[in-house]
């Protein structure tokens, strides 16, 4: 189990940032949302929100997230910058049902990283990337 490191109201502020820049706002707004969409929302917030507080995931300058971490092995830093079309064409690639594949994709694209590299990470540490790829990819 992990120690914290910063505080709920931090992370939270910090999730609230990082919305902000990503311009998610709108999109995230639990008031727009039906019950179901809700609780999805709340399943990921809170794996960022614990990544957050975990020290694992931060908010740089630019309000871009950046993950860190040093398990299995080779330590590493994803910086996710704000999708953009290019990003998006990078899934169209995969089938419907495809959708680790899309979001390994996605992922690769958004930081830079190539896809192979996600098959060597963490599964805890592929979670985070996942959570925060689905609030892009979600509609």
């Amino acid at each position: 189990m992990s120690s914290e490191v910063i505080g709920r109201d931090v992370a939270e502020k910090d999730f609230e940032r990082w919305a902000t820049a990503m311009r998610l706002g709108r999109k995230l707004d639990p008031a727009k949302l039906d019950d179901e969409d809700k609780k999805g929302l709340a399943l990921i917030k809170g794996t960022l929100l614990d990544a957050i507080q975990d020290g694992l995931l931060v908010v740089d300058t630019e309000g871009r997230f950046v993950l860190s971490s040093t398990v299995k092995g080779t330590p590493f830093s994803l910086t996710f910058n704000k999708p953009k079309g290019a990003d998006l064409m990078a899934i169209d690639q995969a089938k419907a049902d495809e959708t680790v594949k899309k979001t390994v994709k996605f992922l690769a694209s958004t930081t830079g990283q190539n896809a192979p590299f996600f098959s060597t990470i963490d599964l805890a540490d592929f979670a985070i990337c996942d959570a925060i790829a689905t609030l892009f990819l979600s509609r």
